[in-house]
């Protein structure tokens, strides 16, 4: 929907037929590749029937074995620069997702990898997982050519949100490729993190976190721009809220709207 915000409803239900046919309308198709926020809690207060990995088995089947289902399974919350001050090691497997419940159920189950990133790992499923996450740790966080959140703007890749309403982690990829941007919010030297498979050492990531806080105002208002322009696309099946946004097409609004001064961070001190 455009032109206005959609409210949460208190105390209605919804079937799992109607969380089915949901998702089928946000994008859950044969083939296609979605990178999905989620809030657990809200989504069973919408569906008290469904459990975590129910959920995820109605989305794998939606995408069939040709689609590609992706969710942020960051190990923090907070500022990175904070996190990455007390981090000494990321372990692959054994290092926790503080995100929400899905996702954490989500990297454990069999045939889902993780990219070897200490602050932003990416899990993910299906034909193009792989190809998505396996380079990650070989560049910048959100940087282009690497990072699972650029290559999804170049596989016709849709990111969705179930049961939530802020900002998508895409917004922060055109910050990244701005080398202006990049200057002001990335730390100028990087810092060496050890990466682990299994307790086992297997290699180092040069981590350049980002050193200013976020303005989340800003963050506010640059959804609701991109809401308004159509670009993020609001729909509601009974309490539960959800939004949807072609990937090429948010990273690019956001580049806009940083290119007219709408920044997501805080101007640096």
């Amino acid at each position: 929907m455009r032109g206005r915000w959609l409210r949460w409803r208190q105390g209605d239900v919804i079937t799992v037929e109607q969380l089915r046919a949901f998702l089928v309308a946000l994008g859950f198709s044969p083939g296609a590749t979605l990178f999905v926020h989620s809030a657990m809690d809200r989504i069973q207060e919408a569906v008290p029937q469904i459990t975590p990995t129910a959920l995820i088995s109605m989305m794998q089947e939606l995408l069939g074995p040709d689609g590609t289902l992706l969710m942020p399974t960051f190990p923090f919350r907070g500022l990175q620069r904070d996190y990455a001050a007390t981090l000494e090691a990321f372990d692959r497997r054994r290092t926790p997702c503080r995100v929400g419940l899905l996702p954490e159920v989500f990297r454990r189950l069999p045939g889902v990898m993780r990219s070897l990133h200490p602050t932003h790992p990416v899990a993910g499923w299906g034909a193009r997982a792989s190809a998505l996450l396996e380079d990650h740790h070989k560049g910048l966080t959100f940087g282009a050519e690497t990072s699972p959140f650029y290559r999804l703007t170049q596989c016709d890749g849709v990111t969705v949100g179930l049961g939530v309403r802020e900002p998508f982690t895409l917004y922060y990829v055109p910050e990244e490729l701005d080398p202006d941007v990049r200057a002001q919010v990335l730390e100028p030297e990087p810092r060496l993190i050890t990466l682990k498979e299994k307790g086992a050492v297997i290699g180092e990531y040069p981590l350049r976190a980002f050193r200013v806080a976020r303005d989340w105002p800003n963050l506010m208002r640059m959804q609701q721009m991109l809401h308004q322009r159509g670009v993020a696309r609001y729909s509601q099946c009974g309490p539960l809220l959800a939004v949807r946004a072609d990937a090429r097409a948010y990273v690019a609004g956001c580049a806009t709207l940083l290119r007219h001064g709408l920044k997501s961070f805080q101007a640096p001190t």
